[in-house]
């Protein structure tokens, strides 16, 4: 039979039954044996006090009875049921019952006792007559224990056929009572071999109870969206980048045709390589942007140094100032001092060059401001331009991979992308502000360093 999980929790709870029952059983067992072994040795003396409280006693001199029952004769004794009377000396004057060649020579008497067979199938008790503290008979009264062991037996028998109907009942109860408890457990076995690259919309039913089960069963359907989600995702990311790769390489193709279709002039062919240059410089870029994010996803957690900010954005700052000279713009740097935080100083600066970057693209003339400034426990890097601004639709899909606004020029698309996963990275938070014609201020937080 396959060893499932069903049958595991049938045979526990069958083998806790088991064991429950034994220790159980002997407990009764035992408390039973000795509560009937005391109730025997009671009626025993309380039977042994009553004869001798018959006996006839006069002036010392012990008158012995023809019969021990006389003066009790409405005394029934049960089944094996022995009774004698000795002299001090030992010698049997009286005596009646199955056992009276079993039960013990007293000896010297030296008060109450009782005794017992070494095989346990009888229990005596011996007493003594006296009068004014000189003992003149000896009486033994003795039961046979086969009453308190047929009582016993049917104990021991009950609960042996107990643990035979009971525990293979327990078995079969607690395989059916897995069954229905893990019934939300099948569902998701069932609905995970439904779910597949072409099927990523199956989902669990939710039981109507919010207990443990429901609440795994809600964990699973979330986990089945974010794998459905990141499926999708995985699918726009290659048709977004099989299209980005397709552009530079058709434009090399296309180039490479043409200037092979028939003899050219060294301008021509000048013009040509210039034009392959650019289609290879954007292969490039695209690569290098794919590169950044792959390491960026491939590090969940990050092991990061003290990175003052502020230095950081100036040096970074200072090395765009040529190219935003040559192209007329006016660079602005403000930094606050002394902000320092936790981070990589290599993938900050990838965040800081490419808002700088995005900035130059999309801004004609005026200028770019580059600041850095504090506010409670956070530290901000804002960069503003007075560019072609974002409108209202774009802005809140500016940071998706591959997208591309109506106001876009040519690029990868993957540069605020990178931005975004960055911050994230450092447990910042980034935001966009754009009007349209006007200009873009994008500023990303980043928590301070805990001296």
């Amino acid at each position: 039979m396959k060893n499932t999980l069903k049958l595991r929790f049938a045979l526990r709870g069958a083998t806790l039954f088991f064991v429950s029952v034994v220790i159980l059983g002997s407990f009764l067992y035992v408390t039973m044996s000795l509560f009937l072994q005391d109730s025997l040795k009671d009626s025993l003396r309380v039977t042994a006090q009553h004869l001798v409280s018959v006996l006839d006693v006069d002036n010392g001199i012990l008158t012995p009875p023809d019969s021990l029952d006389e003066g009790s004769s409405s005394r029934a004794h049960p089944e094996g049921f022995t009774e004698r009377l000795l002299d001090p000396t030992g010698r049997v004057l009286l005596q009646n019952g199955p056992l009276t060649a079993e039960l013990p020579d007293p000896h010297v008497f030296r008060g109450p006792f009782f005794s017992q067979s070494t095989s346990g199938s009888w229990i005596a008790y011996t007493e003594g007559v006296t009068d004014a503290g000189r003992l003149l008979a000896i009486l033994q009264v003795a039961q046979s224990t086969r009453s308190v062991s047929a009582v016993l037996d049917q104990l021991f028998w009950t609960i042996l056929l107990s643990l035979v109907i009971f525990v293979p009942l327990s078995a079969i109860t607690g395989y059916f009572m897995a069954t229905g408890l893990l019934s939300p457990i099948d569902a998701m076995t069932r609905t995970a071999k439904r779910f597949s690259t072409e099927n990523l919309a199956a989902r669990l039913e939710l039981p109507p109870s919010n207990d443990e089960l429901g609440r795994l069963a809600g964990t699973f359907n979330s986990m089945l969206e974010r794998i459905e989600q990141s499926f999708k995702n995985y699918r726009e990311f290659v048709s977004n980048a099989s299209h980005e790769f397709k552009t530079p390489l058709a434009i090399l193709h296309t180039i490479l045709n043409v200037t092979r279709a028939r003899p050219r002039t060294l301008t021509e062919y000048a013009q040509a390589l210039d034009d392959m240059s650019q289609a290879v410089l954007r292969l490039e870029t695209l690569v290098n942007h794919l590169l950044t994010l792959a390491k960026i996803e491939g590090e969940p957690e990050l092991n990061g140094t003290s990175v003052n900010l502020g230095e950081l954005c100036l040096r970074i700052g200072e090395t765009f100032r040529p190219l935003t000279q040559a192209q007329g713009l006016e660079l602005v740097l403000s930094v606050e001092p002394g902000l320092e935080v936790l981070g990589d100083e290599t993938l900050l600066s990838s965040m800081v060059v490419n808002l700088l970057h995005n900035a130059v693209k999309f801004t004609e003339k005026g200028k770019i401001s580059l600041r850095v400034y504090r506010r409670e426990s956070w530290a901000y890097v804002e960069v503003q331009d007075t560019g072609i601004g974002i409108s209202s639709e774009d802005q809140s899909r500016i940071f998706e991979r591959f997208f591309q606004g109506e106001t876009s020029r040519e690029g990868s698309g993957l540069g605020l992308a990178i931005v975004e996963s960055l911050v994230k990275l450092h447990r910042g938070t980034i935001r966009v502000d754009s009007i349209l014609g006007q200009g873009s201020i994008f500023t990303a937080g980043l928590p301070l360093r805990v001296a």
